[in-house]
């Protein structure tokens, strides 16, 4: 069964996750807007799949996220994924991403997105 579902960044397509039989893994699925086209994410596709949550900048032409308590930026435009922070330092939560213009996490360390 399909679970935590969301957008691709360019909304031609829907990402979900699909727990494994008789496993405690998921896989990440995609399939498009018309539901005729169904794929499973490929492992060494996966860190360059679209995120879920995040937020956008101003003309929603940049997607900022964090996964693996790392923050990323990915122009829609180009499908051009970069890589803002390299933290491997465990934290206590998560950090969290109010806005486009700011990420914060618990080391008081902030990004500052600049169009472009």
């Amino acid at each position: 069964m399909p679970e935590s579902g969301y957008w691709s960044e360019d909304s031609k397509t829907v990402m979900y996750r699909k727990k494994r039989d008789d496993s405690a893994l998921y896989d990440l699925y995609q399939v498009d807007v018309s539901g005729t086209l169904t794929r499973k994410v490929g492992d060494a596709d996966l860190g360059n799949a679209p995120a879920p949550g995040g937020d956008w900048n101003r003309d929603h032409s940049q997607h900022v996220f964090v996964r693996d308590e790392n923050g990323f930026v990915r122009s829609v435009l180009t499908g051009h994924l970069r890589q803002l922070t390299r933290d491997n330092v465990h934290r206590t939560r998560r950090p969290s991403c109010p806005t486009a213009t700011t990420c914060s996490g618990t080391r008081q360390r902030r990004l500052r997105l600049r169009p472009g």
